[in-house]
């Protein structure tokens, strides 16, 4: 099968799971700066923008399943990892950290099955 006849139909199981990892990410980080405590004298669009746009830059590549982004979309979701687990583990395991945490690790774990099932991927058609 040649790259341009690729379809999205074509792409592992991984890259689905995946895919709904992130997307559920950035839902649950646009969720928690609303609720349960928003941060009181500070603009919420602001806010948004430092939690969401690293993470929004990725989707594009993501939908049409490239590994190249999937990859580099790994290595910023170690910046986001971090972070969470920490404060989970320092205020008591609250499920507003404790599930984005397990989400990055889901998307971490789908993405090294992805790659391993989808070695040369360049990415879907766009048609």
């Amino acid at each position: 099968m040649t790259e341009t006849t690729r379809r999205r139909s074509d792409l592992p199981l991984a890259h689905w799971i995946g895919l709904g990892t992130f997307l559920a990410l950035i839902a649950i980080l646009a969720l928690t700066t609303f609720w349960p405590n928003p941060v009181e004298d500070a603009s919420k669009t602001a806010i948004l923008g430092i939690k969401l746009v690293p993470l929004l830059i990725f989707v594009p590549g993501l939908l049409r399943g490239r590994n190249i982004t999937y990859i580099w979309a790994c290595f910023m979701m170690m910046i986001y990892f971090v972070p969470l687990s920490v404060s989970s583990y320092l205020y008591g395991w609250p499920l507003t950290s404790v599930i984005p945490t397990v989400l990055t690790l889901v998307f971490f774990v789908a993405t090294l099955f992805k790659l391993r099932q989808d070695p040369r991927n360049p990415g879907t058609s766009t048609t």
